[in-house]
């Protein structure tokens, strides 16, 4: 999943800094991917006063073929975003052959 946190940067971070440093070794692959499902996470914040807030955390799931197989990740977007893709819509993704669970979208950085 791509909201799995590793080191302290959640993976799409991990995977652009990868690309960054020129460390994603291998070979990239630009597949056609699918909005498969879309939800929100709701987090209750309560202060010391006693006063709440919330927060709200968008999530698109999406899938696409690699040579080895359907692969189905889930991604963190901004609510600009999330209110722009429905289910069913066709999106670019882009992957390390050698471990398609290495993938950005085709709106995020260094595309």
């Amino acid at each position: 999943n791509v909201g799995l946190v590793w080191a302290g940067l959640d993976l799409k971070e991990f995977v652009l800094a990868l690309l960054h440093r020129g460390a994603w070794q291998g070979q990239q692959v630009t597949a056609e991917g699918l909005i498969t499902d879309r939800n929100i996470k709701e987090r209750k914040h309560t202060d010391d006063y006693g006063g709440t807030s919330y927060t709200y955390t968008y999530w698109v799931t999406f899938d696409f073929s690699t040579a080895g197989g359907p692969v189905r990740l889930k991604a963190k977007v901004d609510n600009q975003r999330y209110e722009q893709l429905k289910r069913g819509q066709p999106v670019k993704v882009r992957y390390a052959q050698e471990d398609p669970r290495l993938a950005l979208l085709e709106w995020e950085q260094d595309w």
